[in-house]
């Protein structure tokens, strides 16, 4: 069985041998291929000394048109893909079936560079490149809660679902804002550079604070809207404001490295904010 397999590995020239690589092997490694179903006694049996034989097996490089590069043992080191797995032959962009030759040039050996992969890079290979809007660090800054981020960016695109919108849709009758009742309903001052937040690329604890208040202001503004339409429920501005001040209190509190000036000192003190956030 062994001298079989030895036979089959160097495709020896006898019918047998031209008819197992034609009709069983097909162009695959003998050493890698799955067993087929409808396989005789004798081929299951060959494959199952497979993982015992191949480490006897030594291959001659030569133009390396024959042997494959990570399936047959012709390294030094054995199997190439047993040896390093088979996420090295992804990172280099080669296939699993790549031949010993396709790293020969002019008789020098030529390896593939290993690529790198990140989110990052995948994510600008597959988007279409478009210029940074005005407002992207007013929505997103890692300091702000993600579903308030989420409505401030619906409301800078002027997506939300307004009474204007909701009019010209047909959806409504009554384009009026149902908790003033004196104005009709629409996305008003909050569309993009208007949002009234100056320097927004600015970093420092009053901007970010600002941002954050504005973030959640809108928010809180949406829900309260949603909870009259859909729920019948009128919202208290006394209480909704204690709310709003709680949770932006709360996620500053999670800040660090805020520096300890005057003017952080009389916000933190007007926020109510304690805790060891100021240098």
């Amino acid at each position: 069985m062994a001298r079989h397999l030895w036979t089959l590995s160097k495709k020896s020239d006898s019918l047998w041998v031209k008819w197992i690589h034609s009709y069983v092997i097909k162009r695959k490694c003998l050493w890698h291929m799955r067993l087929p179903q409808d396989s005789s006694w004798t081929i299951r049996k060959l494959f199952k000394l497979r993982d015992q034989i191949q480490p006897l097996i030594k291959y001659v490089v030569g133009n390396g048109s024959k042997i494959f590069l990570w399936l047959d043992n012709w390294h030094t080191e054995g199997p190439l893909y047993k040896v390093f797995g088979e996420a090295i032959v992804r990172n280099v962009g080669s296939s699993l079936l790549a031949k010993v030759s396709s790293i020969i040039h002019n008789e020098d050996w030529h390896w593939p560079r290993q690529r790198t992969y990140s989110v990052k890079s995948v994510l600008e290979a597959l988007r279409t490149p478009n210029p940074k809007v005005p407002w992207a660090s007013i929505v997103w800054f890692k300091q702000n809660i993600p579903r308030w981020a989420f409505i401030m960016w619906l409301v800078c695109w002027g997506r939300l679902s307004t009474n204007d919108r909701l009019l010209s849709w047909r959806l409504v009758a009554d384009p009026m804002c149902v908790l003033c009742g004196s104005v009709a309903e629409s996305h008003g001052v909050g569309s993009g550079d208007s949002l009234g937040i100056p320097s927004s690329e600015e970093t420092g604890f009053p901007s970010m604070l600002y941002k954050l208040a504005m973030a959640g202001s809108v928010y809180y503004i949406w829900k309260a809207r949603n909870e009259c339409i859909f729920c019948n429920k009128h919202s208290n501005l006394e209480g909704t404001m204690e709310q709003l001040v709680l949770d932006v209190r709360d996620r500053v509190c999670s800040w660090k490295k805020v520096g300890s000036n005057g003017v952080n000192q009389d916000l933190c003190k007007a926020w109510n904010i304690y805790g060891k956030i100021l240098l």
